[in-house]
């Protein structure tokens, strides 16, 4: 048997490590790995059958034949079913399902023959973390793998495995990055997570429109620290941010910073992180976090919410939020057309079905509600 082609493999392997972390590389490393055993084409692939789900890592099939395999015939797929029950196990077709049975098979003649000229597999089938890593590299001859192309890939399948895991991982990760960012752009208030030079780790979209502004508050990169309007601003939030990121751990607090034109200040609070560990090479790490709030913005809930917590009528509703606008009851009747008497009834109405005493009862009830944008709005 020729001996294993060890720089090339070992090449492969760092390639498989890159894809881990690059999606795009997995293109490259499955066009090296078809050039070690001479396949034609490959296809590489992540098959969730609890779900249903598969997810194409790399190919070279035609366009067609992709499509149809994802879409309807990969689980009709006698090589695959067959690699399935062999997992972890590296095979030839002919091992897997005799020619002629695979020939007269439907996925062959709905599939593969309008499709490909595939007619060889050499392939393997693994678990890894609830899904299943699928590899086929293709033939256009039946019967032309052997025993040295199955050498040479049972040879990649570990550092496969690993790099595929890593890939699993990171999307996992990845996953639960984009849910947590997608909550905290939910919240109706600037949220920043800062080091303790106030400069930006995360934040939410919010906070992103604040700064953006630069009324107020500015900068806030990876680079450069939040500043505000006023030096004197500055130095307070700095030196707050820099108390709860610090061996200290001080409590923090809240500040006011001035705006130009006249609008009202911006409110922050400024709180310590807790559980932060040091982190190597004296890199930057989560220390503060910032809460700011313009009261230009302050989150009025929709009208929905307050039908589904009170019980209101859509009329109630919209009186409520035009109350938590700032308006007069005044103001809101003649808003709507209605009499003052009329308005009056309305607002016992209110009341009674909220639970709160009088009007400024209510105000406090609504402001208490949690600040949400509406899905799909700025």
């Amino acid at each position: 048997m020729p001996s294993l082609p060890t720089d090339r493999l070992e090449g492969l392997i760092v390639g498989l490590y890159d894809a881990a972390l690059d999606g795009e590389r997995w293109s490259s490393a499955f066009a090296e790995m078809r050039g070690l055993v001479d396949a034609e084409t490959s296809i590489s692939s992540i098959v969730n059958p609890t779900r249903g789900e598969v997810h194409l890592l790399a190919s070279n099939a035609p366009e067609a034949f992709l499509r149809g395999y994802q879409e309807t015939w990969w689980p009709k797929d006698l090589w695959m079913i067959e690699a399935a029950r062999r997992a972890g196990r590296i095979s030839v077709g002919s091992e897997m399902v005799p020619d002629a049975e695979f020939v007269r098979s439907e996925v062959f003649n709905e599939l593969v023959r309008p499709t490909s000229d595939v007619r060889d597999v050499l392939g393997i089938v693994f678990d890894i973390q609830g899904w299943r890593g699928v590899v086929g590299l293709h033939r256009t001859v039946a019967g032309t793998f052997g025993q040295a192309e199955k050498q040479i890939v049972g040879a990649l399948v570990p550092h496969l495995v690993r790099s595929l895991d890593v890939t699993l991982r990171f999307e996992e990760l990845a996953k639960l990055n984009r849910a947590s960012q997608a909550a905290v752009d939910a919240f109706a208030f600037g949220v920043v997570i800062a080091d303790a030079r106030c400069r930006v780790m995360m934040m939410n979209r919010f906070a992103a429109e604040i700064l953006a502004q630069k009324d107020g508050l500015s900068g806030g990169t990876t680079i450069l620290p939040i500043t505000a309007e006023r030096p004197a601003d500055t130095m307070r939030l700095h030196r707050l941010v820099a108390g709860v990121s610090g061996p200290a751990r001080e409590a923090g607090g809240a500040l006011r910073v001035a705006r130009r034109g006249g609008r009202p200040d911006l409110e922050l609070l400024v709180s310590p992180l807790a559980g932060q560990r040091a982190h190597f090479f004296n890199a930057p790490r989560p220390g503060a976090m910032l809460i700011i709030q313009d009261p230009q913005r302050l989150p009025v809930p929709p009208a929905r919410i307050l039908r589904d917590l009170y019980g209101l009528t859509a009329a109630e509703a919209e009186i409520v939020i035009a109350l938590a606008a700032g308006h007069t009851p005044e103001e809101v009747a003649e808003a709507r057309q209605v009499a003052v008497s009329t308005m009056r009834t309305q607002l016992r109405s209110i009341l009674a079905k909220t639970g709160a005493g009088r009007l400024t009862q209510l105000a406090r009830m609504i402001a208490s509600l949690p600040g949400l944008r509406e899905a799909g709005r700025g």
